[in-house]
C-alpha cells in the first residue's frame, strides 16, 4: 500500500501473482482450510485400526476392510480414499489398498507412531477446546476453560 492508498483510507492493492503461482498458492491454502476434515478421516482411520489391520497384509479391499471393521463398504471407501490422497494408503489396484511408509506411523507402538496424537485431536474433549478458540482467544482466556469449567459442573 502506498502512503497515498494508506493516507486516504483506500485498501491495499491485490499482490500480483501469475495464474500459475496463484494456482499453487491456492491449493497450499484449500490444503490448510480442509485440514480438519483430513484430521476428522485420520482419526475415523485409527478408531477403525485400519493401519492395523494392514501392516501384516501386503494390501487389502474395501470390501475386507469393511468386514474386518464393522463399517459399511461405500463409506469406508471414500474414507480410504482421502487417506491415499494425503499419502497414508495406497491404491495398489482398483479398490485394494496398502500401508505407505507415512501410513505406518498410524500403527499403535511403532516408532514415530501418531496414533495416541490422532486419537486425542479427533476426541470430543479436543474439538470442544478448538470450537471455543475464537470467543476464548478474544476474550484472553485459555481455550479449554469453558470447556473444563462445564465438565466439572
Amino acid at each position: 500500500m502506498s502512503e497515498n492508498q494508506a493516507d486516504a483510507g483506500l485498501a491495499p492493492e491485490p499482490p500480483s501473482h501469475n495464474n500459475e503461482n496463484l494456482a499453487e498458492l491456492n491449493a497450499e491454502l484449500m490444503k490448510l482450510v480442509m485440514g480438519n476434515l483430513v484430521s476428522e478421516v485420520i482419526h475415523v482411520a485409527v478408531q477403525l485400526n485400519l493401519a492395523g489391520l494392514l501392516k501384516d497384509r501386503a494390501s487389502a479391499t474395501d470390501e475386507e476392510l469393511a468386514g474386518l471393521t464393522g463399517a459399511r463398504p461405500a463409506a469406508l471407501y471414500r474414507l480410504l480414499r482421502v487417506l491415499v490422497s494425503v499419502g497414508l494408503l495406497a491404491e495398489e489396484a482398483p479398490h485394494r489398498f496398502g500401508l505407505t511408509p507415512k501410513g505406518q506411523l498410524l500403527q499403535e507402538g511403532v516408532p514415530g507412531s501418531v496414533y495416541t496424537t490422532a486419537l486425542f485431536f479427533g476426541s470430543p474433549r479436543a474439538r470442544k477446546i478448538w470450537e471455543n478458540l475464537l470467543h476464548r482467544g478474544s476474550a484472553g482466556e485459555y481455550a479449554g476453560s469453558h470447556f473444563e469449567s462445564q465438565s466439572s459442573a
